[in-house]
């Protein structure tokens, strides 16, 4: 007897909560939206409210046309300008402008900058032809000279002059200097004895 008292105490004390929460005002339940859905808007999958249809923005209450630039195309997203630039041009002051490829260069794969071929290097909005020294070949390197010594030279003024390696020494292993077999050890231009 006594643990079914304490059963409906419980139930009845469960139902008087909830009954008193009920009757006080938006005090846990969401109130619905007094602002009225805009044209162009439908209401949220999730949650209450709306929001702005495809290609439309919210602003304050409304919803405005995203305005997709001439050489653009509608992004269909809820952020950002609401567009992007074509392949092959950028961004400007809200406008899409032509990338200009100079001669010897190409777009890269995302079509919103150019690079320059392989043997050619950047220099301002031109590509220019990379001259690679007798015993030298092109790497693959974006920066610097675009050019490297072949193994057993070393770069001396814009040329690649050949490395003379003293008795009882071996090419590094970059190839581009020497250094004394073990025991010996370097001395000026040679190796020595420690």
């Amino acid at each position: 007897m006594h643990r079914m008292q304490q059963v409906l105490s419980i139930s009845f004390g469960a139902l008087f909560l909830l009954t008193l929460m009920a009757a006080l005002p938006g005090s846990l339940y969401a109130k619905e939206s007094t602002i009225e859905m805009p044209e162009n808007a439908h209401e949220k999958k999730y949650g209450s409210g709306w929001e702005c249809d495809t290609n439309f923005r919210q602003v304050e209450n409304n919803c405005v046309a995203v305005k997709v630039p001439a050489n653009a195309y509608p992004t269909n997203m809820s952020y950002g300008s609401g567009w992007e630039c074509n392949h092959g041009y950028r961004e400007k002051s809200g406008d899409c402008v032509v990338i200009n490829v100079p001669e010897n260069g190409y777009l890269n794969s995302s079509g919103d900058r150019w690079l320059c071929d392989r043997g050619f290097l950047q220099d301002g909005d031109a590509c220019i032809s990379i001259n690679v020294p007798t015993n030298g070949f092109l790497t693959n390197s974006w920066h610097g000279r675009g050019w490297a010594c072949d193994r057993g030279f070393r770069e001396i003024n814009e040329s690649c002059v050949a490395l003379t390696v003293p008795k009882n020494a071996h090419l590094s292993y970059s190839g581009n200097d020497w250094e004394c077999n073990r025991p010996y050890r370097k001395k000026n231009n040679g190796c020595v004895l420690p």
